[in-house]
């Protein structure tokens, strides 16, 4: 079975991604700016079709986006 990294991308929720990479949840639909440079203190990023947006700072992204975030 080949699988490609769209696939894998669209098997995966984003918010499960999130959870697995450790980046930390807050309470409603809003979350923490993963973005290193971006002290987040109240939660102003949101989750919303397999997409991250962050209204704090502007950043967004997708899966590979926010990967390559978290691991620097």
């Amino acid at each position: 079975m080949n699988v490609s990294l769209t696939d894998l991308k669209d098997m995966m929720d984003i918010r499960d991604l999130w959870s697995r990479l450790g980046l930390e949840h807050s309470r409603g639909r809003k979350v923490r700016c993963p973005t290193p440079e971006h002290e987040d203190r109240n939660p102003s990023c949101e989750l919303k079709n397999n997409r991250w947006r962050c209204f704090g700072c502007g950043a967004y992204g997708d899966h590979y986006d926010l990967i390559q975030l978290a691991t620097g």
